[in-house]
């Protein structure tokens, strides 16, 4: 069957209701003269009518669906068209949005050398990392810095100076004892120390890898010692293997304690890294206060015969203090001390 102007009628589906509504509303599907007299009648409506109606079927025709859904074998150049158009049309927005983003970039963009200026590492923090083998390494000792003490041993990177002690109370009363005493050997200037200790050994020099290990090996000698008490004996003055420092020490009597098992494993400990021992004969001593140079010479004994008078002094008025108790051992390694409790 063909529509009125000759061309082929679409074989639509009986199912399709909608397209069939619309397509009686614009042409007669019937081969009889009533149909071709309602042609005839239907011709008379009016313009605006036909025209809305030929635009709905125009629509329809070029919808999608029209095809999707009813497989018509007919050119689709329309949707070929459309595919075009919209190639282009998302071409053109991908070449905007490429043009907004160079443009963009190009506002943000830093010369190379302000990038150099701003990243640039601090010489501060370069001297943290510097390798004291490398040719660049210039470290250089200040006294000034430390009270114009001089190193027994040169600085180098990754070794810390370790010592073995036990560690003395800083009671208010010792401390007025202790001013007491340096008024005793003026003009010598000597300096409080600010901590005091009983020194079990050198100080020696371990490398950091070296720490761990030997602090195992002083805690598994030390730890099933008991812990004593020394009485406070004598003033003396001594001074350093480098003849740089003079020390103001209180000396503790060795009898009845356990000072010197205590160095002997301390020195068994440190054999094991080949390290220096303590002296052979040591003597067990509180330094309390220290001055620049050598001044055991400079110390008459008429000074150190009123230092030992006011020393008994303090011991009758403070027995309490009189004595030291030994209740831990503490290797110190840099800034960290590792303290060792002995069996009370």
């Amino acid at each position: 069957m063909r529509l009125e102007n000759g061309e082929p009628r679409p074989r639509l589906g009986l199912g399709d209701h909608g397209p069939l509504l619309i397509m009686n509303r614009l042409v007669n599907y019937s081969d009889s003269s009533e149909d071709e007299t309602q042609m005839a009648d239907d011709s008379s409506r009016s313009a605006t009518e036909t025209d809305s109606m030929n635009h709905v079927y125009t629509e329809f025709k070029t919808s999608p669906a029209y095809f999707a859904d009813y497989n018509y074998n007919l050119p689709r150049l329309h949707n070929h068209n459309q595919n075009e158009r919209s190639a282009q049309k998302r071409l053109k927005k991908n070449e905007d949005l490429e043009s907004s983003l160079k443009c963009l970039v190009d506002r943000q963009k830093i010369p190379e050398k302000a990038i150099k200026d701003e990243l640039s590492v601090p010489r501060a923090i370069h001297s943290m990392f510097t390798d004291s083998e490398s040719a660049d390494y210039d470290w250089q000792d200040d006294p000034a810095k430390h009270g114009h003490r001089v190193r027994s041993f040169p600085h180098v990177q990754g070794n810390w100076a370790t010592h073995v002690f036990i560690p003395v109370d800083k009671d208010e009363r010792l401390m007025r004892f202790v001013c007491q005493l340096l008024n005793v050997f003026e003009p010598l200037s000597f300096v409080i120390l600010p901590e005091f200790h009983i020194s079990l050994s050198r100080t020696v020099v371990v490398r950091h890898h070296w720490i761990e290990p030997l602090v195992d090996s002083l805690k598994d000698g030390l730890s099933p010692q008991k812990s004593c008490i020394g009485d406070l004996e004598e003033i003396k003055v001594y001074t350093n293997d480098e003849k740089t420092r003079s020390f103001l020490c209180i000396e503790v009597s060795k009898e009845d304690t356990a000072f010197s098992d205590y160095a002997s494993i301390v020195d068994k400990c440190f054999d094991g890294f080949k390290l220096p021992r303590y002296y052979e004969d040591p003597s067990f001593h509180i330094s309390v206060a220290w001055c620049l140079g050598d001044v055991c010479d400079s110390v008459s004994k008429d000074k150190l015969r009123k230092a030992k008078e006011l020393l008994g002094c303090f011991c009758s008025a403070n027995p309490e203090l009189s004595v030291v108790f030994a209740r831990n051992i503490c290797c110190r390694s840099g800034n960290k001390s590792y303290f060792i409790p002995l069996i009370v």
